[in-house]
């Protein structure tokens, strides 16, 4: 299954200068299909190891995030709200290699002279999704949209 990730909503505004640009340009959709295919690709990597690579690959683009604003090189904190866009790696489900073979269970007929009030099982609900605080600008990009 392909991760769908969206990059643009944080990138959609950037002027950028790639090293093989002759002059700076605003980002477009090939770039921005680049970054998500970049970022995809870091899935399933160490952090440290996603960080480099990204840092190999984007080597040398000049960026100017928001009108007035100076350009710079991406560095380490650009690479990192990048990451943030690729889902927990301790969400991924994985199947148990054995499974338990059922368990023969007694049961006995209660009729209306040893009748018991039964109490019902308890219902398990799914973990809380928690994020780590670096994926809050991200995640607010997400929800809004912005």
């Amino acid at each position: 299954m392909a991760l769908d990730l969206n990059v643009a909503p944080h990138v959609g505004g950037w002027i950028i200068k790639a090293s093989d640009d002759p002059k700076p340009r605003r980002i477009n959709d090939n770039d921005i299909s680049y970054l998500n295919e970049l970022v995809r690709s870091q899935s399933g990597v160490s952090r440290e190891a996603a960080l480099e690579a990204l840092g190999k690959a984007l080597a040398g683009w000049i960026v100017q995030r928001a009108k007035g604003e100076k350009p710079s090189m991406l560095s380490e904190p650009d690479f990192s709200v990048l990451l943030d866009f690729l889902p927990p790696a301790d969400l991924s489900m994985t199947v148990p290699e054995t499974v338990p073979e059922p368990v023969a269970v007694e049961m006995t007929v209660v009729g209306p002279e040893n009748a018991r009030e039964t109490v019902p099982p308890a219902r398990v609900s799914a973990p809380e999704l928690t994020y780590p605080p670096q994926m809050d600008m991200a995640l607010f990009h997400l929800r809004h949209g912005v």
